[in-house]
């Protein structure tokens, strides 16, 4: 009996722990592809990731809802660009066509030919898999630290 449930238990449960290993695969090649996007400045390369009813939820300022208003946020300032933004996930979790993950942020740039940072964070995302197949986010939360002791 032990033997049996062992056997259904891990053939029921292999195939969903590889489905969370290659979502959460994808979901970090999505990452890197956020982050070439925003050293390139290519807001719609960006407001592309996030599903059409996409929140955002920005540092000391309001919740941020819809590609608009996403588009708006993410659209560069003149004279700015970043030269890294790195982001280091900490867990993610895969369930059904929901995920999440969370961890750390590195961003770097340069404003009116003043380099500066690189400036520290946290952050947070929901996933959804739209009925195309595609991850985006739904949630997107985030906010600056102090950054790592040395």
């Amino acid at each position: 009996m032990t033997f049996r449930l062992l056997f259904l238990f891990l053939i029921g449960f292999t195939p969903s722990i590889a489905f969370a290993q290659t979502t959460a695969d994808t979901l970090a090649t999505l990452a890197r592809a956020f982050s070439e996007a925003y050293m390139r400045g290519d807001t719609e390369a960006i407001v592309a990731m996030y599903t059409e009813d996409a929140a955002i939820f920005p540092g000391n300022t309001d919740i941020l809802q819809g590609r608009d208003a996403i588009r708006a946020y993410w659209t560069p300032n003149e004279g700015s660009t970043i030269t890294n933004h790195h982001i280091t996930p900490v867990e993610v979790i895969v369930e059904g066509n929901m995920a999440s993950d969370y961890g750390y942020y590195e961003v770097s740039g340069r404003t009116n030919g003043e380099d500066w940072g690189p400036a520290y964070g946290k952050y947070v995302i929901v996933w959804r898999r739209g009925d195309d197949g595609q991850w985006r986010m739904h949630l997107d939360m985030w906010n600056r630290w102090s950054g790592p002791e040395e």
